[in-house]
């Protein structure tokens, strides 16, 4: 993502992940933090600045998913705020809230994110994923060689082949993958498929531009669909953009 994206992200994520009612409870948390704990604060709040920046630079398009360690500071300093209102409602009321109260009103805080966001999160009915690609595997023959680019198809595909054992025989080969630092995966390949052929050598790709790596998953790919054509079927998936 740009880096100027960040700000307009960080109002749209941190409301979505809390709601707005929560986020003012983390700020306090964060200032009461800051002045009565100043250690726990810096080592929390370099967390958080680490997360931030690498996410900075880190172009994919659910980078949300990457602001967990975020999510996870600014949860501690929402329990942070709580705990300081609690502790100034003693000076601000006549009387002393019965003891009670307190762990109340902690239970009440996840209440207002699970009514704010169970519908939208529940997935108990959503079967989508598995019937896409079982319905990929069925008109396959026996022994296919498929090619993965992306994760919509690549994790329930590997899901229905490796957990229920869905086409046992299947070789899934990740695109992506096939050009990378030292070479990992395609040894990998190798040990994992015996009866995959491909006679490309190993090499260690590190500071090889993108280009260039596209340039040998592509001439792979080839190697690999020419060595095997007579043996195997040969699937890739097609995913629009």
């Amino acid at each position: 993502q740009n880096p100027r994206q960040f700000p307009r992200r960080a109002v749209q994520f941190f409301p979505n992940q809390f709601t707005i009612y929560l986020i003012l409870p983390g700020l306090i948390g964060a200032f009461f933090l800051f002045k009565h704990f100043l250690r726990l604060w810096t080592f929390l709040s370099l967390i958080l600045l680490t997360n931030i920046l690498y996410s900075l630079f880190y172009d994919i398009p659910n980078i949300q998913d990457y602001y967990l360690p975020a999510f996870i500071i600014f949860a501690i300093w929402i329990g942070a705020g709580v705990q300081c209102l609690l502790m100034q409602s003693n000076k601000w009321v006549k009387y002393p809230l019965p003891s009670i109260l307190y762990p109340l009103f902690f239970l009440f805080l996840p209440i207002i994110s699970l009514n704010t966001h169970y519908q939208h999160n529940d997935r108990s009915q959503d079967y989508f994923a598995a019937d896409l690609v079982r319905n990929i595997l069925n008109p396959m023959e026996d022994k296919p060689i498929i090619f993965l680019e992306t994760d919509d198809t690549a994790f329930p595909l590997w899901y229905i082949h490796y957990v229920e054992k869905n086409m046992p025989t299947a070789i899934l080969i990740d695109v992506p993958f096939l050009a990378v630092h030292y070479d990992w995966y395609a040894r990998n390949l190798q040990e994992k498929y015996p009866d995959l052929a491909f006679d490309f050598k190993f090499q260690d790709m590190l500071g090889i531009k993108s280009k260039e790596l596209e340039k040998i998953r592509q001439e792979r790919i080839t190697n690999i669909i020419s060595n095997n054509i007579d043996s195997h079927s040969i699937y890739k998936i097609y995913e629009p953009s």
